[in-house]
């Protein structure tokens, strides 16, 4: 990913674990990633509430399925407002 991380997240929730999914769809997120401890931009393109799982479009155009529940549980996944 050659797109530019954020040292820490912008205005924004962290997403709870086991939370309601209805604040994702459709909405810009920013993804924590421990390697470099960076927060990187996305979009939730696709939400799939039965198996609690989110395609998501970065802003590399890269495009990724995750589990939300694993990277809430992480406090990975902060919901931009």
């Amino acid at each position: 990913m050659t797109a530019m991380g954020l040292k820490k997240p912008s205005a924004g929730f962290i997403q709870p674990p086991e939370g309601d999914l209805g604040a994702l769809n459709n909405a810009q997120i920013e993804l924590f990633w421990p390697d470099d401890g960076m927060w990187y931009k996305a979009e939730v393109v696709s939400l799939n509430t039965r198996n609690r799982s989110a395609k998501v479009l970065y802003a590399t155009g890269d495009v990724e399925t995750l589990s939300i529940d694993e990277i809430a549980q992480e406090g990975h996944l902060n919901v931009c407002t």
